[in-house]
Parts: C-alpha cells; sequence; structure tokens
C-alpha cells in the first residue's frame, strides 16, 4: 500500500546530523524542538532538509538508509547532493 511519508535531516550541535522519516513533519519537527526526542534532546536541532515522498514501507525506509549511508561516507557532500536534486540544482555553492 502506498503512504506518503516525509524524509527529514536535523543538523545539530557538534556538526552532526539526525535522518528521519515521519508521516506529520510539523509535529515530529515541533516535537524535536521542544526537546521531546532523546536523540535530538539539548543538541540544538534544526531542519536543513524536508523531502515528501509516495511509496511502499520498503521503498521509504530504503531511502532513509541510503541517506544515512550517504552521510557515513561524505557527511559535508550529503547536503549538497540532496540539494542538487532540486530545480535549478538548489543552493550554488562556492
Amino acid at each position: 500500500m502506498q503512504k506518503t511519508s516525509y524524509l527529514f535531516v536535523l543538523s545539530l550541535d557538534g556538526g552532526e546530523y539526525y535522518i528521519n522519516q515521519t508521516q506529520n513533519l510539523q509535529h515530529e519537527i515541533e516535537q524535536h524542538y521542544l526537546g521531546n526526542k532523546p536523540d535530538t534532546n539539548n543538541r540544538n536541532p534544526q531542519l536543513v532538509w524536508s523531502e515528501r515522498m509516495t511509496g511502499e514501507d520498503s521503498d521509504l525506509e530504503k531511502q532513509v538508509q541510503y541517506t544515512r549511508k550517504m552521510y557515513q561516507q561524505d557527511p559535508d557532500g550529503m547536503l549538497y547532493r540532496l540539494q542538487s536534486r532540486l530545480p535549478l540544482g538548489g543552493i550554488i555553492w562556492g
């Protein structure tokens, strides 16, 4: 069964990122900002990327895992690669 979900990336203090998905982006981000999520509590989470996705649960989870793998391989290049998928290539760096 197809469902809609949002892939999101939060930047955290110390230069790390938190990557996950949710069906209710606004509620999820509010919970992170309010400190109600242990993984991001007291780490100043800031939303830096979100993308609406539609697909099977397994396909959506694969996209989350792929994004986490991009982060592990090249943390500095992860957002650049995500933004390059935007119309007009997103932010122009340099």
